[in-house]
């Protein structure tokens, strides 16, 4: 879910437990506890792994389309 929305999902505790199918307390637990996440704004969800992650991917697609258009296009 995170990889989707570009490293941030709506903190709605209902929602989340309900699409990976596990207790909305161990859900809370996971979120809360383990340092696995940022709170942001209090109401978004945000993991920086996944965050610099989308981060380099769109960097390499970046220098990929470029260097693809410098062969096709010769620029």
């Amino acid at each position: 879910m995170l990889y989707q929305n570009d490293g941030e999902i709506q903190y709605d505790l209902d929602f989340i437990s309900f699409t990976v199918n596990y207790d909305k307390e161990i859900v809370k637990s996971v979120i809360n506890d383990f340092g696995l996440f940022s709170i942001l704004d209090k109401d978004r969800l945000m993991n920086a792994r996944v965050f610099e992650a989308i981060k380099e991917i769109t960097e390499k697609s970046n220098k990929a389309r470029a260097n693809a258009n410098k062969r096709h296009y010769g620029n």
